[in-house]
């Protein structure tokens, strides 16, 4: 087990959580497993709290209760839903009615654990999103960054800003080949 965890905590040191649960108790204890795993973990107190924080930062991961005041759950992600289609979410929760199993799977829920929450059922679940998003996320964070590396390299390089469509690898590769050659 060990192990495994080990194994998740290299890629999920990468994400940054929006964990939302209303209990205090349970929010304390699951929050020293969540720092250690993700690159950060942003709390809310409810859906309502957690919709709001959502919309202010970019997650790569939600964690939610789903039975909560103000806004449960899953009214928090139908909302979550109309502005972003594939940000994954695990649910844990101690509601076990079908009707919410049912409407989770409507609103593209990528797991389900039922509380109290069994470390290798959190681990299975963790994994499988991990592996899910890891390498898309870790891409997409990878390709903005040297999209923004090259931006300044071609502003460094020619004093300006170009478009995209120029290629800077190639005119870096010109530019040091001439040197070479002179």
């Amino acid at each position: 087990m060990e192990n495994e965890i080990k194994k998740i905590s290299e890629s999920t040191k990468l994400l940054d959580l929006l964990y939302i649960e209303d209990d205090t108790e349970v929010q304390l204890s699951t929050l020293k497993i969540l720092h250690s795993l993700f690159k950060s973990v942003t709390v809310a107190v409810d859906g309502r709290d957690g919709l709001s924080k959502f919309k202010k930062k970019e997650f790569d991961l939600i964690l939610s209760d789903i039975h909560m005041p103000h806004m449960n759950g899953l009214q928090m992600l139908e909302e979550i839903r109309k502005e972003d289609t594939e940000i994954p979410i695990i649910f844990i929760s101690a509601v076990t009615k079908k009707d919410y199993f049912v409407k989770a799977i409507e609103l593209n829920s990528d797991y389900f654990i039922v509380k109290p929450m069994d470390i290798i059922e959190f681990t299975k679940a963790l994994t499988k999103v991990v592996e899910h998003i890891g390498s898309t996320s870790y891409e997409k964070k990878l390709e903005e960054q040297l999209l923004g590396a090259e931006s300044k390299v071609i502003e460094d390089v020619n004093g300006k800003k170009k478009d995209f469509t120029f290629n800077p690898f190639k005119y870096l590769n010109e530019k040091i080949t001439k040197v070479v050659n002179s």
